[in-house]
């Protein structure tokens, strides 16, 4: 009687089931990286947007600072400047006379208009880093951090008044908003010849 050799008994059930087990482990391990991968881009997305958003109305900032044409408060030297007149006040929501800025922003940060939909905020807070001849501008563009729920602070289309509801939820142990902050100095710019 001859004895079976390996090469014809095949695979037995319990090899099967490990190499299976084992391909199982390797594909779980490949889709939640594939996971984690998609949210480390949506969150790069969404600072980048706001990082964006802050050097806009830093931009802003300087373009009305070249109204500040003599030494002084600019709310009296330059009394055509939207945003300077709050030097040494808290942070506020910068209003402009122009309807294409404003202080909310769309998902590809734009600023909104009309009906839709806020996802970016932006607040402004002025003070005196020499009195009366530069300004320290910080910037904060906030957003809702993604837990399915758009946060009430950024869908109120960033309304006045809720600046301290906003500092406090960012100073939190779990805050529900992200944000970046941007800092320049503004001064005043002499009338040219």
């Amino acid at each position: 009687m001859m004895r079976p050799t390996r090469k014809n008994e095949g695979f037995t059930l319990i090899e099967v089931m490990m190499s299976l087990a084992i391909l199982i482990v390797g594909a779980v391990g490949i889709l939640s990286m594939q996971s984690a991968s998609t949210r480390g881009n949506v969150a790069g997305r969404r600072m980048s947007v706001g990082v964006q958003r802050s050097s806009v109305w830093i931009e802003r900032l300087r373009r009305d600072a070249l109204f500040w044409q003599t030494i002084g408060d600019p709310v009296g030297a330059a009394p055509q400047s939207q945003y300077l007149t709050n030097v040494g006040a808290d942070w506020f929501v910068p209003v402009s006379i122009d309807p294409l800025e404003t202080a909310g922003a769309t998902w590809t940060g734009e600023d909104v208009s009309g009906a839709q939909l806020t996802q970016y905020c932006t607040h402004v807070r002025l003070s005196w880093a020499i009195p009366n001849q530069s300004i320290r501008a910080d910037v904060r563009t906030y957003w809702s951090k993604d837990r399915g729920q758009q946060n009430e602070l950024v869908t109120g289309g960033c309304a006045l008044g809720t600046e301290a509801l906003v500092s406090v939820d960012l100073a939190s142990a779990a805050p529900d908003l992200s944000a970046v902050y941007s800092s320049t100095l503004l001064r005043w710019t002499p009338e040219a010849p």
